[in-house]
């Protein structure tokens, strides 16, 4: 199922006019939309990662993965987001570092 502005398009990725592999990148599986708690950095007006549509989502290239395709988010393959989108409670921390 293809997302677009947090709301589901009733499509699957592949029923789009645009499949293949160009297609732009689109949020699939399961979202886990995230929230920043570092004020000035990931939290607050400007940077905030919850109101700029950061998640962890699944693709729809798994054949490119682990290519950076995304403008931000992290990405998963389905399978592993679907395991951690059901292991995970809501409002669960998450520690990010690169």
């Amino acid at each position: 199922m293809v997302f677009i502005g947090r709301e589901s398009t009733g499509q699957c990725y592949w029923e789009r006019a645009d499949a293949g592999p160009e297609q732009r990148m689109y949020v699939t599986t399961r979202i886990l939309r995230l929230r920043g708690l570092e004020a000035g950095r990931n939290a607050g007006p400007g940077v905030d990662t919850f109101d700029r549509f950061v998640y962890i989502h699944g693709t729809c290239h798994p054949e490119r993965f682990p290519e950076n395709l995304s403008a931000g988010c992290i990405i998963l393959l389905d399978g592993d987001l679907i395991a951690l989108f059901d292991a995970v409670p809501e409002g669960s921390l998450l520690w990010i570092e690169l």
